[in-house]
């Protein structure tokens, strides 16, 4: 039997059944065969060889983070050295500061480079310094004295710089054998500190120390630290500790500066293990090569019985979403049954819909067209109104009744403008809305020639992009109407010159009506009955509007606030 638009059911194809439920077994099963055959295969991983890979590796970081750390100590070291083979700094002349300033300057990390003299007292400094400044009476000064040569301090607060350092001295010796003072270089804990925590960022599991000649901690990077450790270990080679909190850890050192300073690189004792284990886990290699092999089958026969279908039905649905309705039922004839039986239910949807579509897109143009017609109509009817209003004007010779007549010709004028734009502009009629600049820019001119007797009052207007309902335009632009015919014709007696100023903006459905003029005001007591503000108010009722209205001697501001209909 045979579906609609030429689907056979009965036939096949290489699977069998064109069903996805059999096309998916059957890959399935494909892809477990080579599993189930390879997973018997276990290999012997050696697990001693992972444990001595991990500890290698806890060695190989200590000792490249101790080659690293070590610049600073071996700038430090070639600072002092030099400014010890300086004359000025031996001497401690007055281009002393100044030599040890531009030795400073080619480091890093080194905070400071310092000459004191056999009494302690600062003589010159690479920073600024007081000058009063005497090192007699601190330990490192005391312990570097009695070195002959270079020797390393435990961490202090420097005098000068107000900061954590290590104070690296270099003893400056005179003929006798005694001594004169020290050149010491202050080596920032600051800077080592941010280094190892930069370390630790990217090696988050890992304990970085520094620890000196008795085993305390000098810098960690963790607020967890290793009591107990031992600062030199036979080869490096890793040792056991327990942390404060209980963990367990693996360390190996590595010397940063001698036997002063030494770098400690630990991990979790779980960390390290897993790493062997991770080893041991690489025994069982076949298999997971197996598993790739299967979730590969099953990816690729995934992708050619359902994914690619899916995606030519997804092009199907975008084209007709588009409007474009032709199709293709033949590039569904070897898809899977279910696939071309919805492709061939989607076809026979887009040809009802294109029908349908067709059918009303008929009688939307009829209608436009019937639309157009009608506002053509009224738009003559009330030029011929407007005509007829003229013609009595002309023949009525009380001032009272021709001004009444021509106020009515305005707003009748007016409503045939809002027709006409209907009527002429296609893109706002099909939705029987009215394109408010274009509304403003025939009706403003309108009301200039209307008011033409009033030659020296200037009409401005300014409108903002935006459209309105039919039934919100008529009250809309006969209000515009009322308020500049009556600012024309009260606000500037006597041919008084002046502006008035029309302008329209919208904001999130909300717009704004400000008119403006420079008139000469009325009185705020009793605007109805003196400037006709019983159609201004039925008018912003009809626009369920707000209206405010202020009036003084420098002029009138009529505001009207409203939100526009949804159409």
């Amino acid at each position: 039997m045979n579906r609609p638009g030429g689907l056979d059911t009965r036939k096949t194809s290489p699977w069998g059944a064109r069903t996805l439920r059999n096309g998916l077994v059957l890959v399935v099963i494909a892809a477990l065969l080579p599993m189930s055959i390879l997973s018997v295969w276990q290999g012997r991983a050696a697990w001693n060889d992972a444990r001595v890979l991990a500890a290698n590796q806890l060695r190989v970081n200590a000792w490249l983070i101790a080659e690293s750390e070590r610049d600073v100590f071996a700038m430090a070291r070639q600072a002092v050295q030099y400014a010890g083979a300086v004359r000025s700094v031996q001497t401690m002349d007055n281009r002393c500061s100044a030599v040890l300033a531009q030795t400073l300057g080619g480091t890093t990390g080194i905070l400071n480079l310092l000459r004191s003299d056999a009494t302690g007292q600062a003589r010159c400094s690479a920073l600024p310094f007081k000058g009063t400044e005497n090192f007699a009476a601190e330990f490192w000064w005391q312990q570097a004295v009695k070195v002959v040569g270079l020797s390393l301090s435990a961490p202090n607060i420097g005098q000068i710089s107000k900061k954590r350092a290590f104070r690296l001295g270099l003893r400056i010796e005179k003929a006798d054998g005694g001594h004169d003072g020290l050149i010491s270089a202050a080596i920032s804990l600051d800077g080592l500190q941010a280094s190892l925590d930069r370390r630790g960022a990217n090696d988050p599991r890992a304990l970085i120390e520094i620890i000196d000649a008795s085993g305390n901690v000098v810098i960690s990077n963790k607020k967890t630290t290793l009591p107990n450790i031992r600062s030199s270990i036979a080869d490096g080679l890793p040792a056991a500790a327990v942390a404060q909190d209980g963990t367990e850890w693996l360390y190996a050192t590595a010397p940063l500066h001698g036997n002063d300073l030494t770098i400690v690189y630990a991990r979790p004792k779980s960390d390290v293990l897993a790493a062997a284990r991770y080893q041991v886990r690489q025994s069982i290699l076949l298999p997971l090569i197996a598993m790739l092999l299967a979730s590969l089958a099953i990816w690729t026969g995934t992708h050619w019985l359902v994914v690619r279908w899916l995606r030519k039905l997804q092009d199907l649905t975008a084209q007709f979403g588009r409007g474009e309705f032709s199709g293709n039922r033949g590039a569904y004839a070897w898809a899977p049954r279910e696939i071309a039986v919805l492709s061939d239910d989607l076809h026979m949807m887009a040809e009802t819909i294109e029908q349908r579509d067709t059918a009303l897109n008929i009688a939307l143009a009829a209608k436009t067209e019937l639309t157009r017609e009608v506002n053509h109509r009224v738009k003559n009817n009330l030029q011929i109104v407007t005509s007829l209003l003229t013609l009595q004007a002309d023949r009525v010779a009380d001032a009272y009744a021709r001004d009444a007549l021509g106020q009515a010709r305005a707003r009748i004028a007016a409503l045939g403008l809002i027709h006409r734009v209907l009527y002429e502009h296609d893109t706002h009629n099909a939705l029987g809305t009215v394109n408010m600049p274009l509304l403003m820019d025939e009706l403003c001119p309108q009301l200039r020639t209307a008011n033409r007797q009033q030659a020296s009052v200037d009409l401005r207007c300014d409108c903002a992009e935006f459209d309105v309902t039919v039934d919100q335009a008529v009250p809309l632009t006969l209000f515009i109407v009322e308020v500049v015919t009556n600012a024309f014709r009260h606000a500037y007696p006597d041919n008084r010159p002046g502006i008035i100023t029309v302008d329209m903006t919208e904001n999130a459905g909300q717009v704004t009506l400000s008119i403006v003029d420079d008139g000469m005001g009325y009185a705020t007591t009793d605007p109805i009955g003196k400037m006709g503000f019983e159609l201004i108010n039925a008018f912003a009722t009809q626009l369920n509007a707000v209206l405010k209205v202020s009036s003084d001697t420098a002029g009138t501001k009529v505001n009207l606030c409203y939100a526009l209909a949804q159409y």
